[in-house]
């Protein structure tokens, strides 16, 4: 029934929930996982243009603050692969930069998966604020393959 389970994931304890929740299923169904974490494209807040004048030094923060955060990624989704090895389930990983609706149904379509497991609420990247709309929202609404939000 499920071979490939897309699991977007970003840090937050509701995505390492339904990570659990993903990484059940994919052991049940001998599938393979596919953790995605998407690091927007909006990271510096808007209000930061008007303090920071000179567009260089805006171009570098940006690019610092997305390096950090791929960094911080990449522990996270290491230790992701880690459980998956230790549950010997199949896995895999991308960070992709982007709005992160589009990205997870892009990666779901474009990967041909047959469900995708994700938390209810996350993160935004970087900062830790609680997502403004619902990326669950418009991924279920949006992608062409059953999705399970977990609480």
């Amino acid at each position: 029934m499920y071979n490939k389970i897309l699991v977007p994931i970003d840090g937050s304890k509701m995505a390492h929930k339904a990570f659990k929740h993903a990484l059940s299923i994919a052991k049940a169904f001998d599938a393979q996982i596919i953790l995605l974490t998407v690091i927007p494209e909006n990271v510096v807040p808007g209000g930061a243009y008007r303090t920071w004048t000179h567009p260089s030094m805006v171009r570098r923060s940006v690019h610092e603050i997305i390096t950090i955060a791929r960094e911080e990624a990449t522990d996270f989704l290491t230790e992701s692969m880690k459980e998956c090895e230790k549950r010997e389930v199949k896995a895999s990983y991308k960070i992709s930069t982007g709005d992160t609706a589009s990205i997870i149904i892009e990666t779901a379509d474009k990967k041909k998966v047959d469900l995708v497991v994700m938390g209810s609420v996350g993160l935004t990247g970087i900062k830790k604020f609680k997502a403004l709309g619902s990326v669950s929202r418009k991924v279920s609404e949006n992608v062409s393959c059953p999705t399970l939000i977990v609480r």
